[in-house]
């Protein structure tokens, strides 16, 4: 953990004056403190439930500050759902520590409209802030081997991710992460059955079987193909969009729902229609092109430290606002460091699961219930 400015460590314990409990952050699960004086953590709302309800419950500790700000992110697209099971999510938060002030970060500005009207100050904090550059990048030695690929679609292997609109790309790329169901076999043998022309990435390099991907691997795919592909219609921001833009590639896209098209007012990425063989044109036009990878992700860096540079602003007058604090924070790097410890942990919960569902396939239903 940082200080405020970044640049100090803080403590990454908080203790409860009445137990004497402390907690590690490794005990932490899916909340991230960002600071602890005034106390700042961070934590997602999935559709039925919010790790900070959970914590405020289990861990008298992350009530007992008289002062504090929660930073609350959601999982999915509230303004394609709607916004009931969210206002009630945040009404449970509002009872568990009613002294304690709530702030939103939504993927766009609408959104943010959305969760305002139910009383919750928000501001917009699009997916491509979190973005790790180090991680996504063009490679000088680029593909190391592998075959290349005209375009990659890097999504989970559900309906809403529409993988049937890739079906004339002849030479198409799969990854899959992110989802619970990424090894299931009726989930892959819909796509296969829709797409029986791609290669399946998680499954070549794990010998047939499904392997999760570590970034430095997806990294590595991502430069030896030549186009991108976005497709879903109600993700919340799709991170896949982002890492391609800072590893060089240019992309296709349906038209955007979401937070992604925030990065797509440049010429290397079309929007097009929900018309396979449009997809499949836009496709060829742009790896016809011979785009420059470097130009890309400097774009997209452009627009990027212009929005960290807003987050910035935006959570420092909160904390002046709600919690009469001076400056928060002096950078954005707790932040993002934070949504990258939340993922790490939501990816091993996803592994364990997977697990599960390999060797008792009952048990998983239940715990999912």
């Amino acid at each position: 953990m940082r200080g405020p400015g970044g640049d100090r460590p803080v403590a990454t314990t908080l203790q409860s004056a009445k137990t004497g409990e402390s907690l590690t952050e490794a005990s932490l699960g899916a909340l991230q403190i960002l600071r602890t004086e005034p106390l700042v953590t961070l934590s997602l709302i999935d559709k039925s439930h919010a790790g900070l309800t959970e914590a405020l419950h289990s861990v008298p500790a992350h009530a007992e500050p008289k002062k504090a700000l929660h930073l609350l992110r959601s999982k999915w697209n509230v303004e394609k759902t709607g916004a009931g099971g969210l206002a009630s999510i945040l009404a449970m938060l509002r009872q568990s520590a009613p002294d304690h002030c709530l702030l939103y970060l939504a993927h766009h500005d609408h959104e943010a409209s959305v969760v305002a009207r139910l009383g919750i100050p928000s501001i917009t904090v699009n997916d491509g802030v979190f973005t790790d550059t180090s991680i996504w990048r063009p490679m000088s030695q680029s593909s190391g081997g592998l075959v290349h690929h005209t375009a990659v679609y890097n999504a989970r292997p559900e309906r809403s991710q529409r993988h049937e609109l890739a079906g004339q790309i002849p030479s198409l790329l799969l990854i899959f992460g992110g989802s619970a169901s990424a090894d299931r076999d009726d989930d892959l043998e819909r796509i296969r059955s829709i797409l029986p022309q791609a290669t399946f990435a998680n499954h070549s390099i794990g010998d047939g079987v499904y392997k999760r991907l570590e970034h430095d691997v997806t990294n590595r795919l991502y430069n030896s193909v030549s186009v991108g592909l976005a497709l879903s219609d109600e993700d919340g921001g799709m991170p896949s969009s982002n890492g391609y833009l800072a590893a060089g590639l240019p992309i296709v896209s349906t038209e955007p729902m979401d937070g992604r098209g925030r990065y797509y007012g440049f010429p290397f990425v079309q929007i097009v229609k929900d018309d396979p063989l449009a997809i499949a044109a836009a496709v060829n036009e742009l790896a016809n092109r011979n785009l420059d990878r470097t130009r890309i992700r400097e774009a997209f860096m452009q627009v990027q430290d212009f929005d960290r540079h807003s987050v910035l602003g935006a959570l420092n007058r909160a904390g002046r606002a709600l919690l009469e604090t001076e400056t928060l924070f002096n950078d954005v790097t707790p932040l993002v460091h934070a949504m990258a410890r939340i993922s790490k942990m939501t990816d091993d919960l996803v592994k364990v699961q997977n697990r599960i569902a390999r060797s008792d396939p009952e048990a998983s239903a239940s715990a999912k219930a």
